[in-house]
């Protein structure tokens, strides 16, 4: 399952990002790709790169963060 694929339609995104068999994947519309174990990293990450002017719907960090949230409540 994908949390947000490249496109530009909208809602517009610059990132690919999916959890992978080594992790949470990230992947740069400029070739960048970052792996991060855990889902709070991997929240974090998405939240930098769209404080850092990438395209990222907030949708998709609401998601994560939900995501987050039920993990750590169980």
């Amino acid at each position: 399952m994908s949390y947000c694929r490249w496109t530009k339609e909208y809602p517009k995104c610059d990132l690919y990002c999916y959890e992978g068999a080594y992790g949470y994947m990230t992947h740069t519309n400029d070739g960048q790709t970052f792996c991060d174990v855990g889902l709070e990293d991997f929240y974090d990450r998405v939240k930098e790169f769209k404080e850092e002017g990438y395209s990222v719907p907030d949708a998709v960090i609401a998601g994560i963060k939900e995501e987050l949230d039920e993990e750590e409540g169980q």
